[in-house]
């Protein structure tokens, strides 16, 4: 009987609609926490990132620095020697410098006429200081022709493509050697592979997780700790190089390569320091958090929902469980809570209206509603005969089925805007609304005569 009121979709909509409400709550709760989370983290990279790009030009500044002042010492410590031409003190002293400072790869010296007279090999046997047999004339090179004009106390840097230990360009340090009378005797020339920094500089970048380029002006990679086989970082990262052409000094930005965070550090920073080959004399230090697998869910939002349904499975099985048992707990609240609802106003066994609120109903039908008299609807007073005598000689059982036969058939003659009031144990009374007397007469001689015709059958 109940369940014929409560539809089989009504059912169903108590237990989808907290299920659901629950479990996306939960979910969009779950999401927005981990995205705030993970901005935070980006966030933390970011901030990382530019710390590490600006140490890391510091360190790169110094590294050229001290170059410079190494150069500058060799000139200051051995010029008499150099222009006395005593060659062979001068490159053991070179050869146990070279040792000590362990960053060089090689240290020359080239007389004015272009006759290298001093050169230091340093490998990793330490400085070694080449025989005469194995020397070489510089006079037709680039660097030495630029070289030998410079003025006293100046300094150029060249970088050039290193033959000899491929991977990593070599960059040429030159000042010039001059006597008292102002006489250019040679040059000194320190070979610098940047390579040799790197050890630093990973040691900066370890916990940040990003791969570190020491890029040229003209985009070749001085030195990086990625390993990879493209000798210049336009090569590897053609559009991102174009991108940071177009800031000032320093930026960030993300790509689909990852986060790139640059700063420029000029070389010429001092009146003494000038290039040879018109470069611009400045490097980029370049710091990539890339795109990788691990680090997806900061660039690839499709990533991230995978990544958090990964991470989150067995919190995203909690709330399921958690949504079903609230949307069964709704289900169940909402089904006894119809069901009292329902008793409060129907008779159990007959589905006509209980005595409480079915006079409650015709009071405010009669004197509440708008447009409605007590004289515009009709009333009848049922009484069931015989019903104690069918009881007592029967059973309750027959005179229940009693009852309902005749509410039945009360049901099957009234119109759908009428209604039947249960009184007492037998006594009904029928609302014939807004039906006149004559009328109701009508509908109550239907009802006796299909009452005759269901006692017929039965006999």
């Amino acid at each position: 009987m109940f369940k014929k009121i409560l539809n089989k979709r009504k059912n169903i909509s108590y237990f989808i609609f907290p299920f659901l409400l629950t479990l996306i709550v939960f979910v969009i709760l779950a999401l927005y926490l981990d995205v705030k989370i993970k901005n935070s983290e980006l966030a933390d990279i970011k901030k990382n990132e530019i710390n590490i790009v600006d140490l890391k030009k510091d360190f790169v500044l110094n590294e050229f620095n001290m170059l410079i002042s190494n150069l500058h010492y060799l000139n200051h410590a051995y010029k008499y020697k150099l222009i006395n031409e005593e060659f062979d003190s001068i490159a053991k002293n070179w050869a146990d410098f070279s040792i000590e400072r362990g960053i060089y790869h090689r240290i020359h010296y080239i007389d004015n006429t272009g006759d290298e007279k001093i050169c230091i090999n340093i490998d990793n046997d330490g400085g070694k200081i080449l025989p005469k047999s194995e020397l070489n004339n510089y006079k037709n090179e680039y660097i030495f022709k630029e070289s030998i004009k410079l003025k006293a106390e100046t300094s150029y840097f060249l970088i050039e493509k290193n033959d000899v230990n491929k991977g990593e360009p070599l960059i040429r340090f030159t000042t010039p050697i001059y006597d008292d009378s102002n006489m250019i005797k040679g040059i000194i020339m320190i070979d610098y592979i940047a390579d040799y920094n790197l050890n630093s500089l990973r040691k900066i970048s370890a916990y940040s997780g990003s791969t570190f380029y020491l890029v040229s002006s003209e985009g070749k990679i001085l030195a990086t700790d990625c390993g990879c086989k493209e000798d210049t970082f336009i090569k590897k990262y053609k559009n991102e190089w174009s991108k940071m052409k177009k800031y000032n000094s320093q930026g960030q930005f993300k790509s689909d390569n990852g986060l790139f965070s640059f700063i420029e550090a000029s070389l010429l920073n001092n009146k003494i320091m000038r290039n040879l080959n018109n470069q611009e004399g400045v490097v980029y230090i370049v710091s990539v958090f890339e795109n990788s697998n691990q680090n997806k869910i900061y660039f690839d939002n499709n990533s991230f929902l995978i990544n958090f349904i990964i991470r989150n499975y067995i919190y995203l099985i909690f709330v399921l469980l958690l949504s079903v048992t609230v949307g069964m707990l709704v289900f169940a609240n909402k089904k006894k809570y119809s069901k009292i609802k329902y008793y409060s106003k129907y008779d159990s066994m007959t589905k006509a209206y209980n005595r409480r609120y079915g006079l409650a109903k015709l009071k405010k039908m009669l004197y509440e509603e708008k447009g409605m008299t007590i004289n515009n609807g009709s009333l009848c007073f049922i009484d069931i005969n015989g019903l104690k005598l069918v009881n007592d000689k029967y059973g309750h059982k027959f005179g229940d089925e009693m009852i309902l036969g005749v509410v039945n058939i009360i049901y099957s003659t009234i119109r759908k805007t009428d209604f039947i009031i249960r009184l007492g144990g037998d006594e009904f009374l029928i609302v014939f609304v807004g039906m006149s007397e004559e009328n109701a007469e009508k509908k109550w001689q239907e009802i006796i005569n299909k009452y005759s015709e269901f006692n017929k059958n039965a006999e």
